[in-house]
């Protein structure tokens, strides 16, 4: 019953000091973000998009150089979402999850479970996005009878019906 030990592992998510990684610690780093299939975003309190990985572009439907060129204080679908009041609140310090149903700039329909985790580089906010896809859960909420409150499928996040629009 007792704890015996403590295990961690940091990663600059931000690509800094890349050019001091030895190729065994870049393959890993390669290999944890990109094969991760959740979609993970970092962004800066400029809101610039700092790194993206395959799985952030597939649900967006756009590539990994385009989510890196945008900042979300310019998202449209983001305000309407409520996802950029979460990503500022976040960069405050305060962690949150939410559903967002949105049209991606890139015109794909995105139903999303969104957590926005606040971090720090130095005295720097930053906020890491992870994004799990959640269409078909959602999709079945919408056409299931209002007496189902809540739907959770396997492998997927259970998602309530007034997160539902």
């Amino acid at each position: 019953g007792k704890l015996l030990a403590i295990q961690a592992a940091v990663m600059d998510l931000t690509g800094g000091g890349d050019e001091n990684l030895k190729p065994a610690e870049a393959t890993l780093r390669e290999i944890v973000l990109e094969g991760i299939s959740s979609s993970l975003f970092l962004f800066a309190e400029d809101g610039d998009c700092l790194f993206a990985n395959n799985a952030a572009a597939e649900l967006t439907g756009t590539s990994v150089e385009e989510l890196i060129k945008q900042n979300y204080h310019y998202l449209l679908s983001w305000r309407k979402s409520g996802l950029y009041a979460a990503v500022n609140r976040a960069m405050a310090g305060e962690a949150s999850e939410l559903v967002v149903h949105s049209l991606s700039t890139a015109g794909k329909r995105v139903d999303s479970l969104v957590e926005c985790v606040p971090l720090k580089r130095g005295a720097e906010p930053l906020v890491l996005i992870v994004a799990s896809d959640v269409s078909d859960p959602v999709m079945l909420v919408r056409i299931m009878p209002p007496s189902v409150n809540r739907i959770r499928l396997p492998d997927r996040p259970a998602i309530d019906r007034k997160s539902v629009v």
